[in-house]
């Protein structure tokens, strides 16, 4: 009985000394290759990294990719706390990548394609994934569960079929251009926050049910638009420009609207910004209409009635023409009044 006990006391004591050196491991990557081949990985043990005889997982303490050296994810795999260092890359091809550690950050590039998805562990968005003031992502297709904290540069890329299942938070630079995604879920959001914070629409659309997804641009976020774009609903407290056609389901503003193209080598070029809302739009804001350089000045339409009462208007940069007349506010469908 002694015998037996002692036996498996042994055993067990080998089993726990197999896992201490088998798991929560810090890996970093040892040349470029894809993600599952060992062969691509180190370890750390003490104070010398050694070759790794399997890739990384959920169970480790951390995982580093290093500058100018990539990886690529082709099947499902989990990982703990990511740390994407600069100038280095990460594709997400195929499969599902999931976040198991806290304090996830991008320095370098991340790209999230077509059959990958990026996700956080049992999907509770408790934790997320940062992307540092020189990280970009890139979203060109796939799905992305975790929520993602901005302060770098992103991108939104592609017809590619891709779905949104959380908050994405831009605090730096964010481009939706020639994209069409999914909101999943009312949860699916983009706000843009900060001062220093831009997001811009270019030929863009978003999928959701209606009235359920709402873009808040705030704090004194800069969203502009380009050309012609679909989303669902709208909040700003800060700035919007651009040019072209908004569709959407309802606007709520307090913030400010400046129609026209941005400056072009020092000129300001003027352009009408339309508004085509399911409900009228709500709030009280400011209206900067500007001649810019040329003989044009900008436009504000709207396909609803427009109650002047609640607009700022401002105008500047106006240089009269005789004989001539601009229509700088027009209601497409009902009428213009107020003071």
């Amino acid at each position: 009985m002694k015998r037996t006990l002692l036996a498996s006391v042994c055993i067990l004591a080998l089993l726990c000394g197999f896992s201490q050196t088998t798991t929560n491991r810090e890996f970093r990557l040892k040349i470029s290759g894809h993600w599952d081949n060992p062969a691509i990985w180190e370890y750390k043990q003490g104070a010398a990294w050694v070759q790794a005889t399997r890739p990384p997982n959920g169970e480790d303490s951390v995982v580093r990719l290093i500058a100018s050296i990539g990886a690529e994810v082709k099947s499902s795999t989990t990982v703990p706390k990511l740390i994407v260092e600069r100038n280095s890359i990460l594709y997400i091809s195929n499969g599902a990548f999931t976040l198991w550690g806290r304090g996830n950050s991008i320095e370098g590039d991340v790209i999230l394609r077509q059959n990958g998805e990026l996700k956080y562990k049992m999907n509770a968005h408790l934790e997320y994934l940062t992307i540092t003031n020189t990280g970009r992502f890139f979203w060109t297709g796939g799905k992305l569960y975790t929520t993602v904290v901005n302060y770098g540069v992103s991108y939104f890329q592609t017809a590619d079929p891709k779905t949104l299942y959380a908050m994405f938070i831009n605090r730096s630079k964010l481009e939706v251009k020639d994209c069409i995604y999914t909101a999943a879920n009312p949860s699916a959001y983009v706000q843009n926050s900060g001062n220093r914070s831009w997001l811009n629409y270019t030929n863009s659309t978003v999928n959701s049910v209606p009235g359920t997804v709402e873009t808040q641009n705030i704090d004194g976020g800069l969203l502009t638009f380009n050309f012609n774009n679909k989303i669902d609903k709208l909040y700003n407290t800060g700035t919007i420009d651009g040019v072209g056609k908004v569709q959407l389901h309802s606007v709520r503003n307090s913030g400010s609207i400046s129609p026209g193209w941005p400056f072009v080598k020092g000129i300001l070029f003027p352009g009408a910004m339309e508004f085509i809302s399911q409900n009228a739009p709500t709030g009280t804001f400011d209206l900067f209409l500007d001649g810019g350089d040329g003989e044009m000045l900008d436009s504000y339409i709207s396909n609803h009635s427009i109650d002047l009462s609640t607009i700022r208007l401002t105008i500047s940069n106006v240089r009269p023409i005789p004989e001539s007349a601009d229509t700088i506010i027009l209601a497409r469908s009902g009428t213009v009044s107020g003071d």
